[in-house]
């Protein structure tokens, strides 16, 4: 891995940040069913998961979603909870088939992005 030095515009604030110290952090810390999880997540609102620092304390307020996007992600990670047991593992304390909604929920609420709040007229 290269050893030079990441800059990048944080979008909220127009700061510089070096995120080469983000780099590898969150494949060395987490499980992979997590980083599946989040690089899905980033996905959805074209965020570059190599570029959030995710040692930053609210670094999900860095991205907004529409509650369309949210709903979206809800459904699809309550689908990947029924299906794949390693993922169930990893972010239920005590996997039970009537709760993957619920922690799909809970998920977003902790970690999901920011919501638009848009006015249907």
């Amino acid at each position: 891995m290269s050893e030079e030095l990441l800059i990048t515009k944080n979008n909220n604030d127009n700061q510089l940040i070096d995120d080469s110290k983000n780099i590898g952090y969150v494949e060395e810390t987490f499980p992979p069913e997590l980083v599946y999880i989040l690089k899905e997540m980033c996905s959805r609102v074209n965020a570059d998961y190599e570029l959030i620092n995710f040692k930053e304390d609210k670094w999900y307020w860095k991205y907004e979603w529409t509650i369309d996007q949210q709903n979206d992600f809800k459904d699809w990670l309550t689908n990947l909870l029924k299906k794949d047991k390693k993922v169930r593992n990893v972010i239920m304390a005590f996997p039970s088939l009537k709760k993957y909604e619920g922690t799909a929920n809970m998920f977003i609420l902790n970690y999901g992005w920011r919501t638009i709040k848009t006015d249907k007229t």
